[in-house]
């Protein structure tokens, strides 16, 4: 009881962080108050990303919820930030055991029904897709190669109308991400990450009232039951296929989960 207190207690902070493209002995920041947006002379636009987290015992911030953001659009809000660049949002969260000797990772995802700006108040949240990844290398985060399976199959570009960017929710790389969203690092191996696709991180072990965070959690309540229900039946499952140097294969489960939740 006394460390749930204690957690409630954590104040929440929120912050916006960006980068200047060289070393500089002074920095200029411009507040507009019209729309409570921040610009920091010389910075990367590349660079802008809006954050909340607390403060740990530890003097090391833990990181609930960190968005790519802009620096026409309110500063000190995450939402207003994923709205001015998403237009669908989507999440993913894997989780690993060993079982019978070998290393299991199952993935879940879900998404919102609809575009993220006519969403209604009260959303039903759909699983999308979910699948067993077996004997991913060692070194190798198996987070990682679930997104690619992810991007490869289920977002693909055809499929959503031209300029419109997809926010995919995860929990994992959290200090690769701004490399990975600007497109100057790999998100897996050797792979980029689609321009229509943008990156968002949210806690799933300290969550924040989000909906980004809501997803995660989701994905990660729902992708354990779904392990626990298989584990025992793990002989059953086909032989995993299509892997490469980093996982052995996978196999695509069934899926039927949804759950509300609320704006």
């Amino acid at each position: 009881m006394n460390r749930k207190r204690h957690r409630q207690a954590r104040k929440r902070k929120t912050a916006i962080y960006a980068t200047t493209a060289k070393e500089v002995t002074s920095l200029s920041i411009t507040f507009d108050s019209t729309n409570e947006s921040i610009s920091f002379v010389g910075a990367d636009p590349q660079s802008y990303r809006t954050e909340v987290y607390y403060e740990r015992e530890s003097g090391k911030d833990k990181v609930l919820l960190s968005v790519p953001a802009t620096d026409s659009l309110p500063a000190f809000e995450p939402w207003e930030q994923i709205l001015g660049r998403c237009s669908y949002l989507f999440a993913i969260d894997t989780n690993t055991r060993m079982l019978s000797g070998r290393r299991i990772s199952f993935m879940l995802a879900c998404m919102l029904p609809t575009r993220i700006r006519d969403l209604p108040k009260k959303i039903e949240l759909r699983g999308l897709c979910a699948y067993a990844l077996f004997e991913t290398a060692q070194g190798v985060n198996p987070e990682t190669v679930a997104w690619h399976l992810f991007l490869q199959r289920h977002i693909l570009p055809a499929c959503f109308p031209t300029g419109e960017v997809v926010g995919l929710v995860v929990d994992s790389e959290l200090g690769l991400l701004p490399k990975i969203n600007a497109r100057t690092g790999p998100y897996y191996d050797k792979h980029m990450l689609p321009s229509s696709t943008t990156f968002i991180y949210a806690s799933s072990d300290a969550a924040t009232d989000t909906i980004p965070s809501k997803m995660i959690r989701y994905c990660d309540v729902m992708g354990n039951r779904l392990f626990d229900d298989l584990a025992p039946q793990l002989e059953r499952l086909p032989n995993p296929t299509n892997g490469d140097t980093h996982f052995k294969g996978f196999v695509q489960l069934g899926l039927e989960a949804t759950g509300p939740i609320r704006r």
